[in-house]
């Protein structure tokens, strides 16, 4: 049935468009007074040509709809049309949306989309091109079947599963790369696809039976991590020369090859972070020519004192033999950042440069000498920095510091007797030294390595136990240990000079034995999600110690072993190895003499706000929107404490009394005061940056940090899973980040003793509500930059849900809670940020 405009009934299900010769029907899925959303398709097929953009609202006797779902077969077998555009509107595509729509070859998806429906583009036999969006969680089943031409496909970080038969018959497919959120690569995926290589990334756990079946062309694939959970016919009917490539010295694929087969196919090595190749050079003589082969740049010489580069040469070199002498040699060309700091007139530190990248950290469940907290991860770290070549010695120490506590004496051993204190002030003091030199590399500083720093820089690309691409075979007495550095049974009870063991790969030495060395980080739990640039953190007593000495058994001395002690400690088998990394923005505010606040700097960036139409607990007034903020801020690490409230306010009203407890009893207006007077002592101590005011977060600032990059229920990358941990029952997703009703025994807990996000933050989820800027408005249905909700109001928001809620969904990222900004509760507290002045 066809309606006009002036035909539609305006309720839930009606359909209309808005004149009567458009090729656009709309039918209306909710409405609220004079707003409302549809779901649009095309219903004269054989009209619709070209290029289509879709509308973004559509109109009818006076209500404005938000197009945000594309209908189930809503442009299919639209013949005619060669390209879509899709607005941000839209959130939804649903089942065979696209389906047998010949002429098609591009489709623009934006970010706003969430979710696409099975078979979507079946049959779409000339698609070439498309992205799916990382707002996209699951490609489904059958969604690229029958898609003959489709040669680019781009698949974002966000999609979690690649659901069963979605590739089928991509018969011009040859390349595909899956992003590190994948998790779940389902049945029959690639089934007579012409992939001829891929790479299955570590984040891999499950891999389908029959994944490649009949992919006639395939000839490698490369694992990076531990082998997933495969079923035995993953290869049926490929070539019988294909190889499949696993990580060198991983032992989970160790343990299942059989005579140099898996899956009834030949097996080889990789390094799934290869360094590039050392400059080589061979020649060889046909009787007429010369013939050079090389890596590197080839220089030539006549008197092998003098070189100059060959021009224009490539390998193999060829050169007329005659009675003209010359040598040839290669070098390695690419810009070489080490560099050697002069401590003194004749002590050096010898600084190694680390490039940027991403990696695993923690161990595989059946690493042998293996302890419990080394949950594996992936971890990115953003900037590049410094790591000291060796172990600092006992002459740099004492050529900075004048002083030289070791037992073990002697020049060229490692400094030992020294604690995490005595290592963070011998930074500080070569940091200020090289500033006064003029050679300290700008916004850069001389400090310890992170713990993700130090194993980044240890495994030098390998995921085996040592960093010489070899496990153990024993965790004591092992000979794989000998080689790659001072334990137990090699170091005769003493410390031994740096430098004599085998370097890694990234020419870095004793990172295994010698001595232990201290990292920058308190000790704690991994995340068990992938996270950016971590500094392990929290309240705690101990900080980490990594690499094991000459005192420990080889299982300590692995990459991923975690040690640790208090920052007081002084042990004869502990010194520690210096970092030149970038300065980081995040600062610590003194409140007092005993009391500080630790902020985090957020840098700007897009998100959506608000929570997908399918989250179990989603309120009505989630409405998902995009929001982009356009100037960085800080944010407290942790909500503010009473001790914190106590040092700047005089007072603590708080019902549960506790210096690290979370201040509570404290309404809109209180918070506001307590920015107001930390504003005005850090502007009175020269502390406070230009242009920058303590004050509460908006409500964009505050989910925004407190996803962190996730677009879950909560930000550890966990959602509800059941309808009862709504809010009937504990759910334990929620109990590692956060104390709500089900797990808090009826009182707040101190700050800092669940899980943090992805970006440092604690305690977003639950303990105590935490107050924002905003007055309570309805969200915004189109994109929004730098919101600050409505101008006047009734009630102010809060967020994250405390202690005493009674339910999984209030602690959600998403969830909206507004009260009177002059009401006093036990569960209302504040979280402070230091944003520019509006």
């Amino acid at each position: 049935m066809m309606f006009s405009a002036s035909q539609s009934q305006g309720a839930v299900g009606d359909s209309f468009k808005e004149s009567e010769d458009s090729i656009f029907q709309y039918t209306v899925l909710t409405e609220e007074g004079t707003t409302g959303t549809v779901e649009v398709k095309i219903t004269n097929r054989m009209t619709a040509a070209g290029d289509i953009t879709l509308p973004s609202s559509a109109s009818n006797n006076g209500i404005t709809y938000r197009v945000t779902t594309i209908a189930v077969d809503g442009i299919h077998s639209c013949e005619n049309i060669t390209s879509v555009v899709i607005p941000d509107s839209v959130t939804t595509i649903k089942k065979d949306a696209f389906s047998l729509s010949y002429g098609l070859r591009s489709v623009e998806i934006p970010d706003s989309v969430t979710s696409i429906g099975s078979g979507a583009f079946y049959a779409c036999i000339n698609l070439t091109n498309i992205k799916i969006p990382g707002s996209v969680t699951v490609i489904p089943y059958m969604l690229f079947w029958e898609c003959y031409a489709l040669t680019d496909v781009e698949i974002g970080n966000g999609v979690t599963t690649i659901g069963e038969s979605s590739f089928n018959f991509c018969k011009s497919l040859t390349h595909l790369t899956i992003p590190d959120s994948v998790t779940d690569i389902e049945q029959y995926v690639f089934c007579y696809s012409a992939l001829e290589s891929i790479v299955i990334p570590v984040s891999v756990k499950t891999l389908g039976r029959g994944a490649f079946e009949d992919c006639a062309n395939l000839q490698n694939v490369y694992f990076e991590g531990d082998m997933p959970e495969t079923a035995w016919t993953i290869y049926w009917a490929t070539p019988e020369t294909l190889l499949t490539y696993y990580p060198t010295g991983n032992a989970t694929w160790e343990a299942a090859i059989k005579d140099g087969m898996w899956r009834e196919r030949k097996v080889a090595n990789w390094n799934p972070a290869p360094q590039p190749p050392e400059p080589s050079v061979t020649c060889e003589t046909d009787g007429t020519n010369l013939i050079v082969s090389y890596t590197g740049t080839l220089y030539q010489s006549e008197d092998s004192v003098n070189w100059t580069e060959v021009p224009n040469a490539t390998s193999p070199y060829q050169v007329k033999i005659g009675n003209k002498k010359l040598f040839f040699c290669s070098k390695d060309e690419t810009e070489n950042k080490n560099i050697t700091i002069p401590l003194s007139e004749d002590v050096n530190l010898h600084m190694i440069w680390i490039e940027p990248g991403t990696f695993m950290m923690g161990s595989s469940e059946n690493e042998l000498g293996r302890y419990n907290d080394e949950t594996q991860h992936r971890v990115t770290l953003t900037k590049g920095y410094w790591l000291g070549k060796f172990e600092v010695t006992q002459a740099q120490y004492e050529s900075v510091m004048g002083k030289n506590p070791s037992k073990f004496k002697g020049a060229s051993l490692p400094v030992e007797c020294v604690s995490w204190k005595d290592a963070t002030n011998f930074c500080a003091k070569l940091t200020a030294i090289e500033k006064k030199a003029g050679r300290l590399p700008e916004e850069y500083e001389y400090t310890l390595p992170t713990e993700a720093q130090w194993e980044y820089a240890c495994r030098a690309g390998t995921t085996t136990a040592l960093n010489n691409g070899r496990n153990l075979s024993d965790k004591e007495e092992c000979p794989e240990m000998d080689e790659a550095g001072w334990y137990w049974f090699n170091s005769d009870e003493k410390t031994h000079p740096v430098g004599q063991k085998q370097s890694n790969a990234w020419g870095l030495y004793d990172m295994h034995g010698n001595v232990a060395e201290w990292c920058l980080d308190v000790y704690g739990d991994y995340l068990t999600f992938p996270v950016m640039d971590p500094i392990g953190g929290g309240l705690g007593s101990y900080v980490v110690v990594r690499g094991g000495s000459w005192w420990h058994y080889a299982w300590v001395c692995r990459s991923a072993h975690r040690g640790y002690d208090t920052p007081d400690g002084r042990y004869t088998n502990v010194g520690f190895r210096v970092a030149l990394t970038p300065i980081s923005k995040n600062m610590t505010v003194p409140l007092s003499d005993t009391v500080n606040l630790d902020m985090i700097w957020v840098d700007p960036g897009t998100f959506m706000m608000g929570s997908p139409k399918n989250e179990l607990g989603r309120q009505d007034n989630e409405t998902q929107h995009q929001v982009t903020l356009t100037k960085g801020y800080w944010l407290g690490r942790y909500q503010v404490t009473q001790a914190q409230y106590e040092a700047i306010m005089g007072t603590n009203p708080s019902n549960f009394k506790g210096a690290d407890l979370p201040v509570e009893m404290v309404n809109w207006d209180e918070a506001k005061e307590f920015c107001a007077k930390l504003t005005a002592s850090e502007k009175a101590a020269g502390r406070l940056p230009e242009g920058y005011e303590y004050t509460l977060p908006t409500e964009a600032q505050w989910e925004y940090a407190c996803r962190a990059g996730t677009t879950t229920a909560f930000n550890n990358n966990m959602n509800i899973p059941t309808e009862k941990q709504v809010e009937d029952e504990l759910c334990p997703n929620l109990d590692k980040v956060g104390w709500y009703s089900y797990n808090c025994d009826k009182k707040t807990h101190s700050v800092g003793q669940k899980q943090p996000n992805a970006w440092g933050f604690y305690d977003m989820h639950g303990n105590v509500w935490e107050w924002c800027l905003d007055w309570y408005g309805a969200y915004p249905t189109e994109s929004v930059t730098d919101p600050m909700g409505p101008d006047k109001g009734t009630y102010r928001m809060l967020r994250g849900g405390g202690w005493n809620s009674k339910g999984a969904y209030y602690c959600r990222s998403a969830h909206r809670y507004c009260y009177y900004p002059d009401y006093n509760w036990r569960s209302y507290g504040f979280r402070v940020a230091l944003t520019p002045v509006k």
